[in-house]
């Protein structure tokens, strides 16, 4: 039955059940007012039954947080004031009627408190690390709960009884104070205060940087060992313009862009032939479309995004460091498998969610593959998940029927979500150089690919490739594949690719 219920919430978009949460803390708040009055009017059987809705509604709200799968930053100050502003109007009530030696008592809740709070918003503010409680700290709660209960209602406890309930309130709120500073203190010990982190992500860009130029080591050479050295007294002759051309043709470069770049570089005059690679640089750079590649704005929610492309280009890899990148910039990213023909397919892929460290969902039972796509958008956006990251199987350009599933599967997400899916992606193996154009324009028949990556940089002295994909296809190249670990992929910059390839 409780899980009929949770399927029937789950349902429910988040950002309503994260509300509906906000609220339930809100009026948990409020309760204070009612039970002081009850009790203050010696009906302390109406205030019980106050005190009673107070933690019912505690676990429901927090049960509604963990099936929304998000507590948003609202929720996280108001869930712990509205449970504090209960139990410190109740003791200040026992304070202030009939047991004034509770002072102490609750002075050391209500210093533990407000230190834990003042040290937890430095280290939010501070740090932008988001603080959780640690259990010692909920523990200590339903203990302190329990033992304000029986000075409530003493007819019902003896004195013994509510002295170990006192006590072990005491020593575990003194407990959880110590770990929660010590939790706080390591926090800020082992964080970057926002200058630190942004000094980081500088160091980070030009690793990136480095990383290309690394991952294209093999074409860099290609041109490098071919190209001719040309001094100053030197004309750029039809001899060099051969082994240029063929330097650039070996490179995958393609044939229409070759010779439009020798016919360039042939009217260098004497006096510049020193500066041949620099010219070359330029007059790539000119042909590149710059408006193109501008980096890509997850605006929708969810935004999704569907990849495809030939077997073994490289997709279950490419959406594993993706889903890294994207959560690594606070995103909350799902992966959903739906190449149900590949028998280890939906394990790759799984641990390549579990390397990255967000949801993954799928069907390891031969579901057809738009059933698996049309859950995986329902869920996304059930969820309220920032990217949802569909897999496909990879299919050959040349075989209709599968293009046409394709088509399907593309369809099936509109259905599900409009304007789903927000981008279609074409995974392209940089090693196969010019049949890559075959495959965009292939795939680009049969659905509205939005964008394309290429994979596998760092293996193949073909990088060229990529500048002739460019040239003959009207689609920005989004990222570059340059290695096998999560971080190896860097979103596609013309300037940095030529400065790389040819430096």
């Amino acid at each position: 039955m409780s899980n009929v219920i949770k399927e029937k919430y789950e349902e429910i978009p988040a950002y309503k059940v994260v509300t509906a949460s906000n609220i339930i803390s809100l009026i948990r708040a409020l309760l204070a007012i009612p039970i002081i009055y009850f009790l203050n009017k010696d009906m302390g059987g109406i205030a019980f039954i106050f005190i009673v809705i107070c933690a019912i509604s505690d676990l429901l709200d927090g049960w509604l947080a963990r099936i929304s799968n998000q507590i948003t930053a609202l929720g996280k100050v108001i869930d712990p004031i509205a449970d504090k502003i209960v139990m410190n109007s109740v003791l200040l009530f026992l304070v202030l009627a009939e047991n004034g030696n509770l002072i102490y008592y609750f002075l050391l809740i209500l210093i533990r408190d407000f230190s834990i709070s003042m040290l937890g918003m430095y280290v939010i503010n501070t740090r932008k690390v988001s603080i959780h409680a640690n259990r010692l700290g909920k523990i200590s709660i339903f203990i302190t709960g329990f033992a304000i209960l029986t000075f409530l209602y003493p007819t019902y406890v003896n004195d013994s009884i509510r002295q170990i309930l006192l006590y072990g309130s005491i020593i575990s709120l003194a407990l959880s104070w110590i770990k929660y500073i010590y939790d706080f203190t390591k926090i800020i010990a082992h964080s970057e205060t926002p200058a630190a982190a942004k000094e980081k992500e500088e160091q980070q860009e030009e690793q990136k940087i480095k990383g290309l130029k690394s991952g294209l080591d093999k074409t860099e050479k290609s041109i490098a060992s071919r190209l001719p050295l040309i001094k100053k007294f030197f004309t750029v002759d039809q001899d060099i313009l051969e082994d240029v051309e063929e330097t650039l043709i070996a490179t995958d470069m393609g044939v229409e862009l070759t010779d439009h770049l020798v016919e360039k570089l042939s009217n260098v005059k004497k006096e510049n032939a020193a500066q041949l690679r620099s010219i070359l640089k330029s007059e790539i750079k000119s042909l590149l479309k710059h408006d193109q590649h501008s980096k890509t704005e997850i605006t929708n929610k969810p935004h999704v995004i569907l990849f495809v492309g030939v077997n073994g280009t490289g997709k279950t890899t490419t959406i594993g460091k993706l889903a890294h990148k994207y959560s690594s910039e606070s995103k909350d990213v799902l992966i959903a498998a739906a190449d149900t023909y590949r028998a280890a397919a939906y394990e790759q892929l799984k641990i390549w969610s579990e390397r990255s460290h967000v949801d993954f969902m799928g069907n390891p039972e031969g579901k057809d593959p738009a059933a698996v796509a049309y859950d995986a958008v329902k869920s996304a956006e059930a969820r309220n998940k920032d990217v949802l990251l569909i897999d496909t199987a990879g299919r050959l350009h040349t075989k209709s029927n599968l293009m046409q599933e394709l088509q399907k599967i593309e369809r099936v997400c509109g259905k599900a979500l409009e304007g789903a899916p927000h981008d279609v992606w074409l995974v392209l193996d940089g090693t196969t150089g010019q049949n890559g154009i075959r495959q965009a324009e292939k795939f680009s028949e049969a659905v509205n690919v939005s964008g394309l990556i290429v994979t596998k940089l760092d293996g193949t002295a073909k990088g060229g490739a990529v500048l002739a994909i460019h040239n003959k296809m009207e689609l920005p190249i989004k990222y570059l594949g340059i290695g096998e670990q999560l971080p190896d992929i860097v979103e596609f910059d013309p300037d940095e690719y030529v400065e790389a390839l040819l430096t």
